[in-house]
């Protein structure tokens, strides 16, 4: 297929995950990232000149994911309540359905759809091959991508430690959308008015958070399961289609009401309350703040701690696990291993996402010549 300069990201069917390498590149190319690049052309950002300026300007998305990210690492570094950081990129995947693959999923084209799937789950199964080999067992929960669903262990080596549920929530979230959008009628429904559609699914998916774990209980291991957090990425949803300011009070609304009753419900503790009480900001920036105007230093860090993400998700607990002691409670006061950990993880991870760049970027130059050769 011949890519012609008026093509843009948006209409090549690019993803989530692609948008945030992308990202980096433009970043690397221009020092800035044009604001709605991903909509345009390929002739118009080949114009764009290098900017010098010492401040810089990046998506909220983006910034949110940064942040994110590294509370999920201090989260598992410290002793501090802030389980939030996972809510918040479980909000920002409901961003990602919504802006990048709503047109393949509107057209029915579930291929296109799930095609992100397979750059999440690769490096997620060679997690799992590491721990097999070192476990001398194969975690088939895990491999199966059903290890939060309660009914396996990780201390009889039968799924990976709970920390990876995050993955399997994230894959089981595209197959249910994709498998939803494959009924005709609800893909009509959908391409009507999405923002209609998204909140009668958030209406469900606050529903399914009570029921499921009535009818299915595992005690406190359902904060894992999909029904529990399907809400979390409804809401992004809805946000990414309210396209007036009725739409957004009616999400902020939305918002105030159900974050409290899932703090209250779940647990009613410091940490219940700092994760849903974080949402109701984080959906306000995704309303009504596009973009955040930084130094530009700072924005390229970000930048790259966003791009990089879900690899510091998969390998931020890796040495530590390896070096210290957990039972040992200094493990999480102690400079020393708090600094290692919070160090380690990051930069384990976007060097492991550095590496699939590259290797990725050797496929693509493989094909290219075999296409030449031929």
């Amino acid at each position: 297929m011949t890519h012609l300069p008026n093509d843009s990201f948006a209409e090549l069917g690019g993803d989530s995950l692609r948008y945030l390498e992308l990202t980096v590149g433009l970043e690397g190319l221009f020092g800035r990232v044009p604001d709605g690049w991903e909509k345009m052309c390929v002739g118009v950002l080949a114009s764009l000149s290098h900017s010098t300026s010492p401040q810089r300007t990046i998506a909220s998305d983006i910034l949110l994911k940064s942040i994110a990210i590294l509370l999920v690492v201090l989260h598992h570094a410290t002793p501090w309540p802030i389980p939030g950081g996972a809510g918040t990129m479980l909000v920002l995947c409901g961003y990602g359905l919504a802006r990048f693959q709503s047109s393949a999923l509107f057209a029915g084209d579930l291929r296109r759809f799930l095609q992100p799937l397979g750059l999440v789950l690769w490096p997620y199964y060679l997690v799992v091959l590491g721990f097999s080999v070192a476990w001398g067992a194969i975690p088939w929960a895990s491999v199966f991508l059903v290890g939060n669903l309660g009914f396996a262990e990780p201390d009889r080596h039968e799924m990976l430690p709970y920390l990876y549920w995050f993955v399997e929530a994230f894959a089981q979230l595209l197959l249910l959308w994709g498998a939803l959008f494959a009924v005709p009628s609800v893909r009509r429904s959908a391409a009507r008015d999405p923002f209609r559609f998204g909140m009668l699914f958030l209406a469900f998916a606050v529903l399914a958070h009570f029921a499921v774990p009535a009818l299915s209980p595992v005690g406190q291991r359902q904060i894992f399961t999909l029904a529990w957090v399907l809400h979390l990425a409804a809401f992004r949803w809805c946000a990414a289609f309210a396209n007036s300011r009725r739409r957004r009070l009616a999400v902020i609304a939305a918002g105030c009401a159900v974050m409290p009753l899932m703090a209250y419900t779940g647990g009613n503790w410091a940490g219940s309350w700092v994760l849903y009480g974080m949402q109701l900001p984080v959906l306000a920036v995704l309303l009504y703040v596009s973009r955040v105007k930084l130094p530009a230093t700072l924005a390229a860090a970000l930048v790259s701690i966003a791009a990089a993400s879900y690899h510091i998700y998969l390998l931020h607990r890796i040495l530590p696990e390896a070096l210290f002691d957990r039972a040992n409670p200094a493990t999480f006061t102690a400079p020393l291993p708090v600094a290692v950990s919070v160090v380690s993880g990051l930069l384990s991870g976007i060097l492991a996402y550095q590496l699939q760049r590259r290797i990725m970027l050797g496929q693509r130059l493989w094909a290219g010549l075999s296409r030449l050769g031929d």
